[in-house]
């Protein structure tokens, strides 16, 4: 075992224990990356085990990452490169220079898998989606999932009794709970399984519902199929039958 100790350490790892996996197709391209940046007060390399540890005053950077945490462990399981970092609490982010929309993912533990560019959040997990510096969206769970590509985060799946989800606008706050929800974060629709949703002075329960991030349009299902859906888009609400 190697360990080496020093103040405001900067280690930058180069090789394939931090690439990707290639997009599929014969003109894709990855633009992440080759290399991790990270700054620790100490770093400690147990090659037997095939594991690297740092600590104290983490800040990593790779691909549209910026991560910040008490302890950063790489672990090498067959060709699976897995980061675990603990905190109090950790601090993930990323920014779209395109969409101007910033991801702010906050646990007290994460664990990362490289090639699959998915991280999985525990433990007082949150996520803040703000866009032109303002608070937009807040979700929070016991476990919350965040898939990216090579410029931000692009997927994200929070599950746990329950997730909550609220989302300020101008007109009004969307506020609901669930039992899972998922959110494409580019084009912005989310669904919701088995919740409770208020708009403005709106209440309603659902087994299912969709909801346009972006547009404010929404759908939620009724639970048998001969009962009505409520559809929802801006303030005009009408019922099928």
């Amino acid at each position: 075992m190697q360990f080496i100790k020093r103040t405001n350490y900067v280690v930058t790892l180069i090789s394939a224990l931090w690439l990707s996996v290639p997009h599929a197709g014969p003109h894709a391209q990855s633009t992440t990356p080759k290399t991790m940046t990270i700054r620790a007060d100490s770093w400690e390399i147990d090659g037997q085990a095939a594991q690297r540890q740092m600590t104290g005053n983490i800040v990593a950077k790779y691909g549209p990452l910026s991560l910040k945490a008490a302890t950063l462990t790489e672990k090498t399981k067959g060709e699976t490169k897995i980061l675990y970092a603990t905190g109090n609490p950790i601090i993930v982010e990323t920014y779209d220079d395109v969409t101007k929309r910033q991801v702010v993912a906050v646990a007290n533990k994460i664990e990362y898998r490289v090639q699959d560019k998915k991280l999985l959040l525990t433990k007082r997990a949150r996520i803040q989606i703000k866009e032109n510096g303002d608070q937009e969206i807040l979700i929070t769970g016991q476990l919350i999932q965040l898939i990216h590509d090579d410029r931000r985060i692009t997927h994200l799946q929070a599950s746990g009794e329950p997730v909550t989800f609220k989302q300020a606008t101008p007109k009004n706050t969307i506020e609901a709970t669930a039992e899972r929800l998922t959110l494409d974060e580019i084009s912005g629709l989310m669904t919701m399984k088995a919740g409770h949703m208020q708009r403005g002075v709106d209440q309603f329960s659902f087994p299912f519902l969709r909801y346009n991030t972006r547009t404010g349009d929404l759908e939620a299902s009724a639970e048998a199929s001969h009962r009505p859906e409520l559809h929802f888009s801006g303030n005009q609400e009408k019922t099928n039958h």
